[in-house]
């Protein structure tokens, strides 16, 4: 039981952080298009629904990715993940999402190499912070 619920909180950890980067990726391209081509934006567009958008877009791509690494590599531990590996579970994990979604398959080819680099920094990130937390003991006096 213990694990399963270790995988669940990671699942949600990544979910939630995915979720925010989405969010701030697509309030950024929001205010850039409406700075340089303000027509393109529909009434009714506007920076809060896009954030939204953009956060549920990123709560379900990092519950995919997560839930690939999870599966694919679960034998793994976090510094024997390969940074390579984990950005094509990101990508494939948000190629999924128009399977099980409305979002027009074109999308795709714009939100996968994002999910991709957010994917590898994920897990560079926390191979660095387990690395740092195996020396650290060492280090202390």
């Amino acid at each position: 039981m213990g694990t399963m619920l270790r995988r669940l909180r990671g699942t949600l950890g990544i979910a939630a952080t995915w979720s925010l980067a989405f969010a701030g990726l697509f309030v950024g391209a929001f205010v850039l298009t409406r700075v340089f081509d303000p027509d393109s934006i529909d009434q009714g567009e506007g920076l809060a629904r896009v954030a939204a958008i953009g956060a549920a877009l990123g709560l379900a791509a990092g519950a995919a990715f997560a839930t690939l690494l999870a599966v694919a590599d679960r034998q793994k531990t976090i510094a024997e993940l390969s940074v390579g590996r984990s950005a094509l579970w990101g990508a494939l994990g948000t190629a999924t999402l128009p399977l099980f979604t409305a979002m027009n398959g074109s999308f795709v080819l714009i939100v996968c190499p994002i999910a991709a680099g957010l994917a590898a920094v994920s897990v560079a990130v926390a191979k660095r912070a387990a690395l740092r937390a195996r020396i650290d003991p060492l280090l202390r006096p």
